[in-house]
């Protein structure tokens, strides 16, 4: 077994068996039956109209947490469009895609046309009209070359290989009349550059690769760290370009909503007309959640409750400096526990309850506390295995000096002058008796 196989199956035991895993079962529970809004038909062929929900989270250093339907496939749809928004800024740099794609919110639609009235650019690569410009810049020189690097860099991302879903492909190229009118109205302010039906192509290819609930959350924990796939260790992004993508997907992600989100949820997110949402909480882990169930924004219902929960739960709004500082001063107090309770195993003092708050943490130094309470519960149990061995070999020596003692009488003279008189008078006896 290779060490990256050990740290893959490590982490997956501590995913297991961490207290995160069951808080995340009872949100799961909690939100399950939840059936508001409208509930969306998947366009492609392997996802079936049933009621799915899944919660994936996967962290930064490689753990993957799991909950309900993670493996279902579909579309990645606007899912994608960050992430291109990053693969054209390596192939272009900051300069040019800037001047074809803006980074600015935008109170309309996803799919409104409109460009940006100072530029005469789109607004970001969010909406419909930037997601064709900035494929447009995806570099190579035929359209099955740049389709392979997307594929390619989507692979880097999840850590594994994906496709491209015929049906839903053709679906969308076939009712993509709004995307066409898009791409001639970009094309005389000389935004898109080549064959329309080339980027159109590439745009409905790269919007139907075919994603499942794990996949959306290694790309959120990639994104989170740094560019960097926690689980694989391949870069997909190039790390300048990380703080663009996050920052498009906070500031645009949730379309017309993203201003309202960040100031109650306070997290990048960005959600799919299929279901699905990505959230990234940079340095500590992405999310993935699927429901088919939608609000009249096209957002899926579960998804947003969920991460709602998570956020205050766990405090992991950007900005809660004050809950950061409250979890800073915690963290010290519970290293500290950990210390004591060190010195404490060492001094025959140490209380099995001592770490009980800091092992339901989910990071480095819960996995510490468990473990040292692991070791203190074997050490315990040794010492009252050794008390049971020194008593049992007391007893055994308490009864080898008895006998030695005693040996010690039967041996003595005055035993054994007193073992001859009484044999005497035995015999004086014994003759008496048979006198007549």
């Amino acid at each position: 077994m290779t060490d990256d196989h050990l740290t893959l199956l490590t982490n997956s035991i501590q995913a297991a068996t961490s207290p995160f895993r069951n808080y995340l079962v009872d949100l799961y529970q909690q939100y399950r039956h939840l059936q508001e809004g409208t509930k969306v038909v998947q366009v492609n062929s392997t996802t079936s109209d049933s009621d799915e929900f899944g919660i994936c989270a996967v962290t930064v250093d490689g753990q993957i947490f799991e909950v309900g339907d993670t493996t279902s496939r579909f579309p990645l749809n606007t899912l994608a469009r960050a992430l291109i928004y990053g693969m054209a800024l390596e192939d272009r740099g900051r300069e040019c895609v800037t001047q074809r794609v803006g980074v600015k919110p935008v109170g309309e639609a996803l799919n409104v046309i409109l460009l940006d009235e100072f530029d005469h650019c789109p607004h970001n690569p969010i909406i419909t009209t930037g997601a064709i410009a900035t494929t447009n810049l995806i570099q190579g020189k035929t359209l099955t070359e740049r389709l392979n690097r997307i594929l390619n860099m989507f692979r880097r991302y999840t850590g594994r290989a994906l496709t491209v879903d015929a049906l839903a492909f053709s679906t969308a190229k076939s009712n993509g009349k709004r995307e066409r009118a898009i791409a001639n109205f970009l094309l005389p302010f000389n935004l898109l550059e080549g064959a329309i039906e080339d980027t159109l192509e590439l745009y409905f290819q790269q919007s139907t690769i075919l994603v499942n609930n794990r996949d959306v959350a290694m790309i959120g924990a990639t994104l989170a760290n740094g560019g960097i796939n926690p689980v694989t260790g391949e870069q997909a992004l190039a790390a300048e370009y990380v703080q663009d993508v996050t920052s498009v997907i906070m500031s645009c992600g949730m379309y017309e909503r993203s201003g309202e989100w960040m100031r109650r949820v306070g997290m990048p997110a960005q959600p799919s007309i299929t279901g699905a949402l990505l959230a990234v909480v940079p340095q500590k882990l992405g999310l993935g959640i699927f429901s088919p169930y939608l609000d009249q924004w096209g957002n899926p219902i579960r998804a947003i409750r969920v991460c709602e929960a998570i956020s205050s739960d766990r405090h992991l709004h950007l900005f809660d400096i004050y809950a950061r500082n409250q979890q800073m001063m915690k963290y010290i107090e519970q290293v500290n526990k950990v210390t004591a309770a060190a010195a404490a195993l060492e001094q025959n003092t140490y209380d099995t309850h001592t770490l009980d708050d800091v092992v339901q943490r989910t990071d480095e130094l819960g996995q510490l506390a468990r473990m040292f309470k692991r070791m203190a519960t074997q050490v315990k149990a040794r010492e009252q295995q050794l008390q049971q061995q020194i008593q049992t070999l007391k007893i055994e020596i308490d009864k080898t000096t008895k006998d030695q003692k005693v040996a010690e009488i039967v041996e003595s003279e005055s035993f054994q002058n007193l073992k001859q008189k009484l044999e005497r008078m035995k015999k004086n006896r014994d003759q008496r008796n048979s006198s007549p």
